[in-house]
């Protein structure tokens, strides 16, 4: 039960200090400026159509901003646990 709560606080530490990098402005909200600037600058992903793409999809409310929780859906399910170990 401990590791369970350990692995947990794990992940609510990784997202949070990933949402953080997204957010640049510390809004709470991750715009879609942000977003694209992030991706290319830290991770490589030059191609406009597949920012969009990732933008749209993460944004599931499609209010043009993605939020904590879509933040945290994301990272949870596109990293593993060997991913923060």
């Amino acid at each position: 039960m401990q590791r369970m709560t350990e692995k947990n606080r794990n992940w609510n530490e990784i997202i949070k200090e990933c949402f953080a990098v997204f957010d640049r402005a510390e809004s709470g909200l991750i715009t879609r400026k942000d977003f694209e600037y992030i991706l290319r600058e830290m991770g490589g992903i030059q191609n406009p159509y597949l920012i969009d793409e990732l933008f749209t999809e993460f944004d599931v409310d499609s209010d043009g901003f993605i939020d904590y929780d879509e933040f945290g859906f994301l990272v949870k399910n596109y990293l593993t646990d060997d991913d923060i170990s």
